[in-house]
């Protein structure tokens, strides 16, 4: 009650090895893409998924670091949230910074919380991500929100950012994604992936490594 998500599925989406080998493994992981919204209510959303039931969960709130009220916001969440994930049968919940970014490759399920995605992508540059997520045996489930999202994604319009302005993501999926759309944004970027405040998008992938 109170949560109106809307969830769509696409279909499995290829990704191209690291590097060519004729001997290869295929991970596959499962990518969610969400508009943005309260993060209480998407945990819930999560939960009653069965996405933390039995898994180690890492909440990555690195994007909040250079905007202090959210990040004060979200670090005072850290007990409400953990609670929320045990009680939906996730096996342990970590808070990720900067300070402890390696530690989500360990991590069954990576939640990437909104905020300052410039500094989102900087950070996952410094740590590999896009490779090290690539080949992770651990990780099964990536949840991007907002910003998490647009990290995911090949790219999106940040509404931080100056208006229409691209920002460059790690292409895990192959789309140009639009958090927090509305009519307005809609209209203007017909042909980019628009996801609403709740909204998630779930996707079917395949990494190859060797």
């Amino acid at each position: 009650p109170g949560r109106q998500t809307s969830i769509l599925w696409i279909g499995r989406t290829m990704n191209m090895p690291l590097k060519e080998s004729k001997e290869q493994t295929t991970r596959d992981k499962n990518i969610i893409l969400i508009g943005g919204g309260d993060i209480e209510p998407i945990f819930h959303d999560l939960g009653e998924q069965n996405i933390f039931k039995g898994k180690r969960t890492g909440y990555v709130i690195v994007a909040t670091e250079t905007m202090p009220a959210l990040n004060t916001s979200v670090r005072t969440s850290e007990r409400k949230l953990r609670q929320v994930a045990m009680n939906y049968g996730a096996k342990k919940f970590i808070y990720i910074d900067s300070s402890n970014l390696n530690t989500l490759f360990a991590q069954n399920v990576v939640i990437i919380a909104g905020g300052d995605t410039d500094h989102l992508i900087k950070q996952f540059k410094v740590h590999e991500f896009s490779k090290k997520i690539r080949i992770s045996s651990s990780v099964e489930t990536i949840v991007g929100i907002s910003a998490g999202a647009i990290a995911l994604a090949s790219s999106g319009i940040s509404r931080i950012k100056n208006d229409g302005e691209l920002v460059s993501g790690f292409g895990l999926i192959p789309v140009i994604v639009v958090p927090h759309s509305t009519a307005e944004t809609r209209n203007k970027y017909p042909d980019f992936l628009h996801l609403q405040e709740k909204q998630m998008v779930h996707f079917k992938c395949e990494f190859n490594d060797i």
